[in-house]
């Protein structure tokens, strides 16, 4: 359940929302649409956006995307991708492999930053470091 003047955390897939459970909310793909973006403010999430995509090149191309949306919207806007340690797509597999799905929130909320220019670089570093994996 989302509360009013709290935060939101964005997921791709609606299992990543239920693995993170509260104030978690699945978009139904890597790009918010302007509806949701609508929805999102009657929210009213003032504390902020985190955006918790997958773990992919997709994933990372989304929250720059979304970032631009939701920043133009007004909105506070953090992301937290999956830790590389881990070696999993999304969130929910986090819970899957270690087999403690009550953990993930907090693995989720201590990877969270703020976006700005710097976590822009770092993000685009990290889809080369995959194009390089290939």
């Amino acid at each position: 359940m989302v509360e009013p003047a709290n935060y939101v955390v964005i997921t791709e897939a609606i299992f990543d929302a239920h693995t993170l459970k509260d104030q978690a909310m699945a978009s139904g793909g890597a790009v918010l649409t302007a509806n949701q973006i609508k929805k999102l403010k009657l929210l009213g999430p003032n504390d902020g956006v985190i955006l918790a995509p997958d773990n992919d090149k997709a994933g990372m191309q989304s929250v720059i995307h979304n970032f631009k949306l939701l920043d133009g919207s007004g909105f506070k806007v953090y992301y937290s991708l999956p830790p590389q340690e881990y070696d999993c797509k999304d969130w929910n597999e986090i819970g899957e492999k270690t087999n403690d799905f009550s953990s993930v929130k907090k693995i989720m909320e201590s990877n969270i930053n703020k976006l700005n220019s710097r976590e822009m670089v770092r993000l685009r570093k990290r889809m080369a470091q995959l194009e390089n994996r290939k």
